[in-house]
């Protein structure tokens, strides 16, 4: 017996005389007793026992690491950069540059107008990291302005990275707070086929970084596939400035997730790049690395928001508060200030990051969670998933040990039927922008109506895909054995899918199918609907011009005529139940492209059984405008029952859900009751703040996100991810927000994920005045002080229930207290002038034509000529320089040169759109009321909705596709579940 770490084991086996005899052979080979002691462990570590020993001891110290680890410290990193103006050049169109310098400001506004760019450089000045009881700072010089500073090179930055682990205390885990701004400029010196590598995860030009034909080395075990990879590392081998030799890095980087470098041992062959432990697994031999985890994703917000939200959890200094608030808009350019400032600005912001950080820790260790990764609230959701035994456990990444209560059919290559269909169904949320225009109405308001927390309302009641465990089927063969062994001897009960045919059915028939089966069940459907209205006769035109005769003001009469029109032959339908995701038909111009969403008026594809009976919801309002709504087959799922007779005993695993959500609930009352009493007390000290209350909140929002998740490596499935349980969360929620809009379908204006925002309240609605999970919450109506403006789905402004102003300018840098301004003036202006009208020729020019003109010119068009319409609005002073990360550099060879650079360009709205979903709108009354859009139409008709397929699915879309497309539609299922 020995005793190792408090523990005895017992050692099997004598050994001690083959210990003797070779120790004594050592010594006679005139070994000094130095040597003589590493052979006789080195043979000892060779027998049975000497294995057995240190593989307790590697077991005890990996033990240690791991629980070290669990309370490693956080050190943030962070860089500042310094704009140099001197080297700004400025490119027309066509790609043309010359030097800023030498062009005048008349001519840069020409050049910006017609398409062109200005491009500032950056250098970076200081790369720092701690958690202020270290810091480590790496500037070429401390005093000075910004601009006198000398830059610092990717060589220096990866050195000073590598060297950063050795300075820390073990198992620290070095943070940064949205890296991508970092990462650029790091890897910015590197050649771009690299850089092309190091963003996409795969081989430039389907390259292998060493080649299988090398002498003299077996590399095929170890060979990194062409195949994307999250793991594929980068090398980049090039001369140290200071040394004059080779040194080398290995790079593997995820934006939003992380970036790892490692500094190669032996750089100058390729052949020593790589090493392989006693195990006989390879790995790159770097003796100094570092992984820096990107954190933004368990706030994402600005840091400054970021650090507001946590005053109550981490304590901030005034100085610190104070530098925080100087450098942050000073961020894009430091270039007149004070070295010593920046650094100290710098520092600040790393040690508030590395507490905000030790914050949420602790608050996961008391929910019993010990993350040993920190790139995002994923992890941590991963962590409970496994806790809870719902993941699958698998041997080398690849092999399932524990199904958990994931179906054993679900597979990243040669999927079965079943998966396929999932793949169909999948979709994201509906954001769909149905009416574009101003509103300010205060006698008829617009309303807002949220569901509690969506998503994790449906994962609550999803069903486990699991089969009948060993133990469950061991008590049925006892039961079975005791009654006599009557009959076959029971087999384990798997959870599958069943087909079923296509059939003409009613629409109550159709209803009554769906509604027997579970909610992962999915249907094959072709639908046809007539939005538009009845057209009116003649008699009913004349009544109506009879009826307004009376009325002398012309626009006034216009008006009367339209509302009594409308009233007699009725609105158009505005909104579709399904959505299509387009094939791409090469070919045809007016064809969305392929993966564009649409909800159309026709199309065919494949839909979880909810979004069905929603479906048929909308039919039963919109009877008339039903052409076709044909059922073309479902595939049933069939849970495991634990109680045959009983088709919801089924396991429900994510019950646990509901007791995140109510401990958060309970946590938030706490919270505003000592709120209150702090008000009261005459607010002395920081403001009460539980951040459990976040971190419940992480972890119940990150579920859906792990089980959709895409981002992968070639033919290997994510542990949490799952098709079919991301599609139903997805398909559930679209059910919802359509049977709600279905109360006031004439009213909607927005639908965005999980709210829908309408002219009026949605009556009958059931709401709740408090927070229950999956209910709708009691509607406010917005602020009426205040004009809404809705141009894009991404693009919209109003202000709350509560007065506060919610802005949102996607795909455009708009600082904020300008964007508000830009809508209700710019915008509304330029719908009122209404769309300009090109008429553009065979040879391509563009003629400007006054719309007066429009029949007339349309009558006559040659052929090759064609009218175009335009209602955009430039963006100039509103828009603020946008940065130049590594993946958009990636794009060219040439634009590589500008990956760390600030670019500054004018841009267009387009108003005669509302995004892709919807038809384009020429309404000049969009400046005074919301105009409805109709629906984009959809020219693929007969095709099915294409799927989806994550980076990780192995699938052979040329051949595999048209196969499975072809079982799907007849039924010649095979095997059904793989």
């Amino acid at each position: 017996m020995i005793e190792i770490g408090g523990k005895s084991y017992e050692i099997v086996g004598n050994v001690t005389q083959e210990i003797k005899v070779k120790r004594t052979r050592a010594r006679n080979a005139r070994y000094d007793k130095t040597e003589a002691r590493k052979i006789s462990r080195k043979l000892y570590n060779e027998t049975d026992a000497g294995k057995a020993i240190k593989a307790i001891k590697d077991k005890i110290r990996d033990e240690h690491a791991k629980e070290r680890r669990l309370t490693a410290p956080f050190w943030g990193i962070d860089t500042e950069g310094v704009s140099m103006h001197e080297d700004a050049w400025i490119e027309d169109e066509d790609g043309n540059a010359q030097p800023l310098s030498k062009v005048s400001k008349r001519e840069q506004e020409r050049t910006l107008d017609a398409g062109g760019a200005i491009y500032v450089p950056q250098k970076i000045v200081v790369l720092a990291a701690g958690n202020g009881e270290a810091m480590h700072v790496l500037a070429k010089s401390e005093k000075g302005l910004g601009k006198d500073a000398p830059a610092l090179s990717s060589i220096e930055m990866m050195k000073k990275l590598c060297d950063l682990p050795g300075f820390a205390p073990k198992g620290t885990n070095f943070v940064w707070y949205a890296g991508s701004y970092d990462a650029s400029h790091i890897l910015k010196d590197l050649p771009f086929e690299l850089g092309w590598e190091a963003a996409r995860q795969r081989s430039f030009d389907n390259r292998a970084l060493i080649s299988r034909d090398q002498e003299g080395v077996d590399l095929d075990d170890y060979l990194e596939p062409d195949a994307p990879s999250i793991r594929r590392n980068v090398i980049w081998i090039t001369t140290d400035p200071e040394t004059g030799l080779p040194i080398g890095f290995a790079i593997n980087y995820l934006k939003g997730k992380w970036l790892k470098i490692g500094m190669l041992r032996r750089p100058e062959d390729k052949n020593l790049w790589y090493k392989r432990d006693k195990r006989g697994n390879s790995s790159l031999d770097c003796p100094k690395r570092i992984l820096i985890q990107d954190v933004v994703g368990f706030f994402q917000s600005t840091f400054l928001v970021a650090v507001d939200g946590m005053r109550g959890a981490i304590t901030i200094t005034g100085e610190e508060q104070a530098l925080i608030d100087w450098g942050k808009p000073l961020r894009g350019d430091f270039s007149n200030q004070d070295m010593g400032r920046i650094i100290k600005y710098n520092n600040a912001e790393i040690v508030v990051l590395s507490r905000m950080m030790e914050a949420f820790q602790k608050a996961f260790a008391e929910l019993g969670l010990k993350p040993l990764k920190w790139h995002g609230p994923g992890v941590i959701a991963e962590l409970e998933l496994k806790r809870r035994g719902i993941v699958p456990v698998k041997k080398n990444r690849k092999e399932i040990v524990k199904p958990g209560h994931y179906p054993e059919f679900l597979k990243a290559s040669k999927t079965s039927i079943a998966q396929d269909w999932a793949h169909h169904a999948f979709s994201a949320g509906r954001i769909e922008l149905i009416r574009q225009g101003v509103h300010c109405d205060p006698d008829n308001q617009i309303y807002q109506h949220d569901i509690c927390s969506a998503y994790p309302s449906i994962i609550v009641d999803l069903p486990s895909m699991r089969n009948e465990t060993d133990d469950e089927l061991a008590v049925r063969v006892e039961a079975w054995k005791r009654d006599g062994s009557l009959g076959p001897e029971p087999k384990r009960i798997r959870a599958r899918y069943k087909k079923h045919k296509a059939q003409k059915l009613s629409l109550e028939q159709f209803k009554t199918l769906a509604e027997g089966m579970n909610m992962l069940s999915m249907f094959q459907v072709t639908w046809i609907f007539d939005l538009t209205p009845r057209p009116l006769s003649k008699e009913e035109t004349l009544g109506i011009v009879m009826a307004c005769d009376h009325i002398k003001n012309p626009k006034a009469r216009g008006i009367e005529f339209d509302r009594r029109a409308r009233e007699l032959r009725g609105r158009p339908v505005p909104f579709c139940p399904y959505f299509y995701r387009c094939n791409g038909t090469p070919g045809n111009p007016k064809a969305p492209s392929k993966g564009t969403i649409l909800y159309p008026s026709r199309g065919r594809g494949r839909y979880y059984r909810n979004e069905v009976l929603a479906a048929i919801a909308w039919c039963e309002k919109f009877p008339d405008a039903v052409r076709m709504f044909e059922f073309e087959g479902a595939i049933e799922f069939l849970p495991y029952l634990k109680n045959p007779i009983d088709k919801n005993s089924y396991d429900r695993p994510f019950a646990f859900v509901q007791e995140l959500f109510d401990m958060r609930a309970r946590i938030v009352a706490e919270t505003e009751e000592k709120i209150k009493t702090w008000k009261e007390n005459g607010e002395v000290g920081p403001k009460p703040y539980d951040i459990l209350e976040k971190v419940l909140k992480l972890i119940m929002n990150s579920l859906y996100g792990k089980t959709a998740q895409s981002i992968g490596t070639l033919g290997e499935i994510p542990n949490c991810s799952n098709p079919f349980y991301a599609g139903v969360i997805t398909a559930e929620t679209r059910a919802q927000m359509l049977l709600a809009g279905l109360h006031n379908p004439d009213g909607v204006v927005f639908f965005a994920t999980d709210a829908v925002m309408s002219i009026g309240p949605l009556e009958g609605l059931e709401t709740v005045r408090k927070k229950v999970l999956g209910k709708w919450e009691f509607a406010h109506e917005l602020d009426r002080r205040e004009a809404a403006v809705f141009v894009h789905p991404g693009i919209y402004s109003f202000h709350d229930h509560k007065g506060k102003s919610q802005t949102k300018t996607r795909g455009f840098r708009i600082k904020f207290d300008l964007a508000r301004d830009l809508m209700t003036r710019d915008i509304v202006q330029a719908w009122k002038k209404g769309s300009q009208v090109y008429l553009v020729k065979k040879n391509g020019q563009r003629e400007l034509i006054p719309v007066s003109r429009v029949p007339e010119v349309r009558y006559a068009l040659k052929k090759g000529e064609t009218l175009e319409f335009e209602n955009k609005i430039p963006i100039r002073n509103h828009n603020s320089p946008s940065f130049i990360t590594l993946g958009t550099a990636i794009s060219s060879p040439e634009n590589w040169k500008k990956c760390g650079c600030w670019r500054t360009q004018h841009r267009d709205i387009n108003l005669q759109s509302c995004g892709a979903k919807r038809e384009r709108c020429y309404d000049k009354d969009r400046a005074e009321r919301l105009v409805f859009v109709a629906p984009t139409e959809n020219w693929e008709e007969g095709q099915l909705s294409a799927p989806y397929y994550p980076d990780w699915l192995d699938e052979d879309e040329d051949g595999f596709d048209e196969m499975k497309d072809e079982q799907n539609v007849e039924f010649k299922f095979g095997d059904l579940n793989g």
